[in-house]
């Protein structure tokens, strides 16, 4: 599958192709915040996406084709998430709001490596 993910104002599109010779498929799944940034796992099941809520809301793509919220990281950042990136063996993801960034780890139920760094 290769997955792109565009941001909206009001949620998300995904956009794919399950294989090089199939047509590519999309569907527009509408979210109850404002998303700012958005990232998907080097494996394109898991998309990440920071909102103006100051939350990372994390999503699995069902078998639909839409998003299932599986887990959300919030008390951390205090204004709205402009970052998201996840390393190249897709093990951390980091977050980064106006002054602050954090580093998640994903292997361990997203345990924060560092928490509130500042480095402005």
């Amino acid at each position: 599958t290769e997955l792109v993910v565009v941001m909206t104002v009001d949620g998300v599109i995904l956009v794919w192709s399950k294989s090089a010779t199939s047509n590519v498929s999309e569907n527009f799944c509408k979210l109850p915040y404002e998303p700012t940034t958005v990232c998907v796992s080097p494996d394109d099941r898991i998309v990440y996406v920071g909102g103006k809520d100051c939350t990372i809301h994390i999503y699995s793509i069902n078998d639909n084709d839409t998003l299932d919220e599986i887990h959300t990281l919030s008390g951390t950042h205090l204004q709205p998430i402009y970052a998201l990136s996840i390393s190249n063996d897709g093990k951390k993801l980091a977050s980064a709001d106006v002054r602050d960034i954090c580093v998640w780890n994903i292997e361990e139920d997203y345990h924060t490596v560092i928490g509130k760094g500042r480095w402005c």
